[in-house]
């Protein structure tokens, strides 16, 4: 984790869980952050910029393009419950 004033990495507390994303979830968290970005509240605008960030650091402008575009063709909500079954029949 990085801590957004000083760059560094900050101390893990002990009562928090540290979780960490990878790969497809990262991903999968960016477009769907970046596809509600005017709405988001700003500590949730802090996570966006931090994968940003990190996306631009590892990958070319094309490839994080490519990479939106695929999820974002993909990112369907699910159906679920009754609703999804009836459709389904």
């Amino acid at each position: 984790m990085i801590d957004d004033r000083s760059g560094a990495e900050p101390e893990p507390k002990a009562d928090e869980p540290e979780v960490v994303l990878s790969g497809r979830d990262v991903i999968r968290l960016y477009v769907h952050l970046s596809s509600q970005e005017s709405g988001l509240a700003p500590d949730m605008v802090g996570i966006l910029d931090r994968i940003e960030k990190e996306l631009f650091r590892c990958l070319t402008i094309e490839q994080i393009e490519q990479i939106e575009s695929l999820y974002s063709d993909t990112d369907r909500p699910r159906e679920t419950g009754a609703v999804g079954k009836e459709k389904r029949r």
